[in-house]
């Protein structure tokens, strides 16, 4: 299901970097973002939790713009599904996040 995502078991398994990108798409930091990709790649962009969701759905489901259009942007993929088959655009739907829905649409 998530072959091309690295999923975090548990919260023992989250490196510190890791939870870093989900607490800047929680909190809308891009500079933090920008930060933690300078030091770790692209593929931090797609990591997922222990739910199976990465910072684009976090992001989206707070209705953050910048830290979606800074993950889009970067690499994050749109499309990714949770472990309960969401995607970021169904998180922007269900918390009526109207600009991230137009967005991601």
């Amino acid at each position: 299901m998530h072959s091309s995502f690295e999923v975090i078991n548990n919260i023992e398994n989250i490196t510190e970097d890791q939870y870093r990108m989900f607490y800047a798409a929680y909190n809308n930091d891009v500079r933090l973002m920008k930060t933690l990709l300078v030091q770790g790649g692209k593929q931090r962009v797609n990591t997922c939790d222990y739910g199976g969701r990465t910072a684009l759905g976090i992001a989206a489901s707070e209705g953050h713009m910048d830290a979606v259009k800074y993950l889009a942007v970067h690499g994050a993929n749109i499309s990714h599904k949770d472990s309960r088959g969401h995607t970021p655009l169904d998180d922007a739907q269900r918390e009526n996040r109207g600009l991230v829905l137009k967005y991601l649409s």
